[in-house]
């Protein structure tokens, strides 16, 4: 999916946009945002621990159904993708640019989550929750771990 293609979605009057294939649980949260009050949008108390894992290699493959090539498929894509998202994010909170940041937060949490990578897609979540509430203090606030988080999983996908 092309970010383009997402933007001019929303700029024609969606309310949201999900690419295929969609995930069941992305689709159940964008339902429910769209039944919240946009007021009352909190950002949440984050909830990534350690003990939430870096990556989840073997959910990933069951979700596959065992197919190894694809697997290489999706991290190459993941990692090939990643860097360019993680500049955006700073780029939008350095520019104080809300629409832009949860855009990248929101795209790089959905590839985390399809990749099985927890502490990235909640970190991810985090700063667009925040970018929700107009909060870029606390996007900011977020930013390091995000960026260290995803380094580390850059890491451990390249082995």
């Amino acid at each position: 999916v092309l970010q383009r293609d997402r933007e001019r979605c929303l700029a024609a009057g969606m309310d949201g946009y999900l690419a295929k294939p969609i995930d069941r649980l992305d689709l159940f949260a964008a339902v429910e945002e769209e039944q919240e009050d946009p007021a009352a949008l909190e950002p949440r108390v984050s909830t990534v621990g350690p003990d939430v894992p870096q990556f989840d290699e073997a959910e990933l493959v069951e979700r596959l159904g065992g197919d190894r090539e694809i697997l290489r498929e999706v991290v190459t894509i993941f990692r090939h993708s990643t860097p360019d998202l993680i500049e955006e994010i700073r780029t939008a909170i350095d520019g104080r640019d809300l629409t832009r940041l949860r855009s990248a937060a929101h795209t790089l949490k959905g590839a985390a989550g399809n990749l099985s990578a927890k502490r990235v897609a909640a970190l991810a979540l985090e700063l667009e929750s925040a970018s929700r509430a107009s909060d870029i203090a606390l996007a900011a606030h977020y930013f390091p771990r995000l960026a260290a988080e995803t380094e580390e999983l850059l890491t451990i996908l390249s082995t």
